[in-house]
C-alpha cells in the first residue's frame, strides 16, 4: 500500500509540474511537448506512451529512460491529447495524425531514423509507423500491445470462424480530447498484408498477465511467428513497465540492433 501511495503521489507531481528540460514544436498547428534526453550522439530512440499517460508517466517515472540513457539519445513525446501537448477534441485530429506527429518530431530534431518503442496505444502507433513509414525506423519495439487487425472490424472482434478473443477494455475517457483519441483507435489498425510484409526489425514485450497478450499478441504471432515475443512473468497492463525485467528487455532489444552511421545524419 505504501508503494502504491508513493506511486500515486509521483504521478500527480509529474502531471502538475513542468520539466526544466521539456521543449515544444508545432505539428501542423498542434503544439506538441517533447524531451530530448540521454547521450546526445547516441543512437536515437523514440519512446511513445500509452493512452491516458504521458512521456513522464510511461517512461521516466518507471525508470525506462534511466535504463537506456547512458547509451542512447532518448526522445520522448507527449502525444496530442495527453500530457502538456495540445488537446484537440475532433476525432479527425487523432488516429494517423498521431503517427504523423512522430515523423514531424524526428524531422524537427533532424533525426533521419530512430529505434521506436511504444507502449499500449504507443504500440499501436509503432506498428502503424512500421507499416507506413519503415524508412524512418531502425527497429520497432511493440510493448504492452500487439496487432490491431484492420480486417476484423479494426480489431474489435474475432473472425466469425474462430472463437472470440478477449476484447480490449479501455478506461472511460475523462475528457473530450481523450474521447476523440480513443474513438480514432481503429484508424491505427493495419491489415494482414501489411503485417506480413513488415521488414522493420521488431520485438514484442508484454506482461504474461496482460489480457492483450491473448487478444493482440497471439494473433500477431499466428501471422508472424518470426517476430520474437518476450513475456514478463506476472506483469499486467498497468505495472509491466515498472518491472526490472521489462526495462532489461527493452535494453536488450535495443542493444541487439545495429545502428548504421547514416541513421545519425540529418534529414536534410
Amino acid at each position: 500500500m505504501q508503494r502504491l501511495l508513493a506511486s500515486v503521489l509521483l504521478i500527480f507531481f509529474a502531471i502538475s509540474t513542468a520539466s526544466a528540460d521539456e521543449a515544444f514544436f508545432d505539428s501542423d498547428g498542434i503544439r506538441i511537448r517533447y524531451l530530448d534526453l540521454g547521450k546526445a550522439d547516441g543512437p536515437p530512440v523514440l519512446l511513445i506512451h500509452g493512452y491516458m499517460a504521458s512521456a513522464d508517466l510511461n517512461w521516466r517515472i518507471p525508470g525506462v529512460v534511466a535504463a537506456i540513457e547512458d547509451t542512447y539519445r532518448v526522445i520522448l513525446i507527449d502525444n496530442r491529447g495527453h500530457g502538456r501537448s495540445d488537446k484537440p477534441t475532433d476525432v479527425a485530429d487523432y488516429g494517423p495524425k498521431m503517427a504523423d506527429d512522430q515523423i514531424r518530431l524526428l524531422d524537427h530534431l533532424a533525426v533521419k531514423k530512430a529505434h521506436v518503442v511504444g507502449y499500449s496505444m504507443g504500440g499501436m502507433i509503432t506498428l502503424f509507423l512500421a507499416a507506413h513509414h519503415p524508412e524512418r525506423m531502425l527497429s520497432a519495439g511493440v510493448t504492452g500491445m500487439g496487432w490491431l487487425n484492420k480486417e476484423v472490424n479494426e480489431g474489435s472482434r474475432a473472425p466469425s470462424n474462430k472463437s472470440p478473443r478477449p476484447r480490449l477494455v479501455l478506461p472511460k475517457a475523462t475528457s473530450p480530447a481523450l474521447k476523440a483519441c480513443i474513438t480514432a483507435f481503429p484508424q491505427l489498425s493495419i491489415s494482414r498484408d501489411e503485417l506480413v510484409t513488415l521488414k522493420v526489425p521488431m520485438r514484442v514485450i508484454i506482461g504474461s498477465a496482460d489480457p492483450l497478450y491473448e487478444s493482440r499478441v497471439k494473433p500477431l504471432t499466428e501471422v508472424r511467428p518470426d517476430i520474437p515475443v518476450v513475456l514478463i512473468d506476472g506483469g499486467n497492463h498497468l505495472n509491466c513497465m515498472f518491472r526490472g525485467e521489462f526495462k532489461q528487455a527493452v535494453r536488450d532489444f535495443l542493444d541487439a540492433q545495429p545502428t548504421p552511421k547514416a541513421a545519425l545524419s540529418e534529414t536534410n
